[in-house]
């Protein structure tokens, strides 16, 4: 039995559940209600919905995988019929294709490898809103053709917590790169430490930690200036995590401080959707 879990990918199947869950309730659902709008989709189809993606992502195991990528799309094309949009499921079996070909030729790519793991993971963000909206479409069609509005703008709260899920994904793909290396020589991998060199691959995560805290000033400015608690959490639960992952990465002999960092910086962000129903109680009330 302790062989069979051992070809489970564990911490991908609790960054499944954790973010679909975090999606729904703290990031649609406080939209939605504020707007006087329910989510549509029942408790037991989203489950379904998150059992499925963890099959599509658990196995580490290549016939394994074609087992559970099989039930997951048979669940996932289900679900898209009982919404009323089948080809929903063809997105999913593009995904699908690109993990199979990423298992068994794109991880041995120069960055294509970790770009598709980074964009599988913050496209999970996105699982939840494209099965609710068209349900949310069906259910308030007249109050959307009468105001001539539209679902989009929960995408774009959800594009903005995605973007903040793939840059830690790539850093943490690259810095667990470092410590492969010789494995991968062995594998004929072209990571980024073994083409560019360490130095340089650690000087790559640096400029996308940059590049996360210039996100994170960004969306305070348009989105938070003047809410406190964005701002204390913003300095104490994100950038202070990235300054201190930025020193640790130079320093030697410390791999499961550093993958731990980014794994906690990673959820620490979706984390931020808690205060969400705060905010929009805040902006909205009168």
């Amino acid at each position: 039995m302790s062989k069979v879990f051992d070809l489970i990918r564990w911490r991908s199947v609790l960054f499944v559940v954790f973010a679909m869950y975090m999606t729904r309730y703290f990031i649609m659902q406080p939209i939605l209600e504020v707007n006087n709008f329910s989510l549509q989709m029942s408790g037991m189809d989203f489950s379904m919905l998150v059992w499925a993606i963890c099959c599509m992502i658990a196995s580490k195991n290549t016939t394994l995988h074609c087992v559970l990528n099989a039930v997951a799309l048979g669940i996932l094309f289900w679900l898209s019929y009982s919404v009323g949009l089948w080809r929903i499921g063809l997105l999913f079996f593009m995904a699908s294709g690109m993990l199979w070909f990423y298992i068994s030729s794109y991880r041995r790519m120069f960055v294509v490898g970790n770009i598709i793991i980074a964009l599988l993971a913050a496209l999970v963000l996105f699982c939840p809103v494209i099965f609710e909206i068209p349900l949310l479409n069906k259910k308030y069609y007249d109050i959307l053709s009468f105001t001539s509005t539209n679902f989009i703008y929960i995408l774009k709260w959800i594009a903005v917590f995605a973007g903040f899920v793939f840059l830690p994904v790539w850093m943490y793909e690259i810095n667990r790169d470092l410590y492969t290396i010789d494995e991968d020589r062995d594998n004929y991998v072209e990571s980024m430490p073994i083409v560019l060199g360490e130095r340089k691959a650690k000087y790559f995560i640096s400029l996308l930690v940059v590049i996360v805290i210039a996100g994170f000033a960004v969306v305070y400015k348009e989105f938070f200036a003047g809410y406190g608690k964005a701002l204390y959490y913003m300095i104490f639960a994100l950038l202070l995590p990235y300054i201190v992952y930025i020193y640790v990465i130079f320093k030697k002999n410390s791999r499961k401080l550093q993958l731990f960092l980014i794994q906690a910086m990673i959820v620490l962000t979706i984390s931020f959707s808690f205060l969400l129903g705060d905010f929009f109680s805040k902006i909205f009330e009168i």
